[in-house]
């Protein structure tokens, strides 16, 4: 006879995996000593399961710096940040050193896909541009300190 407080625990373990039908089959299902499955056989069971389901379904996917149609810093920087989490802890030669490799984290991802897509940051710098802002605020009669 099982305690009362194995049977609720593997039941809520299958509630929690999303396969409450299965309760009942591991309330009865046993070892090949005869012995009844512990909470911890069901719970490395309902895991081993859960990881070979999500293997099997799992959405890979690899941001190439070098390439792609980039429109915006936002969209660099979100690239970026993917780029370098695919390859955390990876060694990459240095950027502006002629010698020697770093890890590679998302600001030097970032710096990559920036000396890539030069466009990006120069109408970043166009659109952010000091003297257009005061030729527009000097147009309209605000004189500034210089």
């Amino acid at each position: 006879m099982r305690p009362e407080g194995d049977i609720e625990a593997i039941g809520a373990l299958c509630k929690m995996a999303g396969c409450p039908d299965k309760a009942a089959e591991f309330l009865t299902k046993k070892k090949p000593n005869g012995q009844y499955f512990s909470v911890a056989d069901v719970s490395e069971e309902l895991t081993a399961a859960r990881v070979i389901e999500s293997e099997r379904s799992m959405i890979t996917s690899h941001v190439n710096p070098n390439q792609g149609a980039v429109g915006s810093l936002q969209e660099i920087e979100a690239q970026a940040t993917s780029y370098a989490r695919q390859n955390r802890g990876k060694e990459t030669p240095n950027l502006y050193a002629e010698s020697g490799t770093t890890k590679l984290t998302k600001e030097r991802a970032y710096a990559l896909m920036l000396e890539e897509h030069p466009e990006v940051y120069g109408a970043f710098v166009a659109q952010h541009n000091a003297k257009g802002l005061i030729a527009t605020l000097e147009r309209a009669g605000i004189r500034l300190a210089r």
